[in-house]
């Protein structure tokens, strides 16, 4: 899907009289990724991800220097459906040429969170209820990766779901869409704005995975947004 419009400048301040909640999702004890809010993400009907939202993140990242193209990003955000976990696949790229990629995704999360999916009609389209309280969904991701990203989300959830997520290597189209080395980032916020908190690789067996967990907003914790003002920073 279109990833990027021309950059706005965008970064984290602090945000009054929201009715969304913050949240920190535990990636492990180590990587803790703290929830933003970022307008106009997540409003429409459930499994709807815009390629006009898949935009609005995309922008607000690279204003904060962070690079999409050739990555898989996770992050999350505060919105309208409550804390989501964001999965953005690639993005778009030199847009001379054609590369067509692929990517084997599968994730599980509780049975009545909702599924976000910014993809090809028939490429991850799978997702079933299991018989211990979670869905999943699996598929491919298939994209142009000089033109394009694909996305997915869980929203809606809470305090102490889990969430799963497995990806594996498509023998001879995977790369070079992606890149061989740090594929992986997460990415968290703060009073500054958005930084990555960590990258990572798939294994020698082609496969990343990982399992992330809900936790509950310190007492402190104040819901950061995302406004018009310029801020460019990037931390590993």
């Amino acid at each position: 899907m279109p990833c990027c419009t021309p950059l706005r400048l965008l970064s984290a301040c602090l945000l009054l009289g929201s009715t969304a909640t913050a949240g920190v999702i535990r990636i492990t004890p180590e990587l803790e990724l703290q929830t933003a809010w970022l307008p106009g993400v997540f409003d429409d009907a459930p499994s709807h991800f815009t390629d006009a939202a898949l935009a609005a993140i995309h922008e607000s990242l690279a204003a904060a220097g962070i690079e999409t193209d050739g990555h898989v990003t996770m992050l999350g955000l505060d919105t309208d459906h409550g804390i989501a976990l964001t999965f953005l696949i690639d993005a778009a790229g030199n847009p001379d040429g054609t590369t067509n990629s692929s990517l084997s995704f599968q994730s599980s999360a509780p049975s009545s969170r909702s599924a976000w999916i910014n993809d090809e009609s028939g490429d991850v389209t799978g997702l079933f209820n299991g018989t211990s309280g979670n869905q999943v969904a699996y598929g491919l991701f298939n994209w142009n990766s000089l033109l394009e990203g694909d996305a997915f989300a869980w929203s809606g959830l809470q305090r102490n779901d889990e969430i799963n997520a497995l990806f594996a290597v498509v023998e001879a189209s995977t790369f070079p869409g992606l890149q061989s080395t740090g594929t992986f980032q997460f990415v968290s916020a703060d009073e500054d704005g958005w930084f990555v908190a960590q990258t990572d690789s798939f294994t020698s067996a082609g496969l990343f995975g990982f399992s992330a967990q809900v936790l509950p907003a310190p007492g402190a914790l104040i819901l950061l947004a995302i406004s018009a003002v310029p801020a460019h920073r990037r931390r590993r």
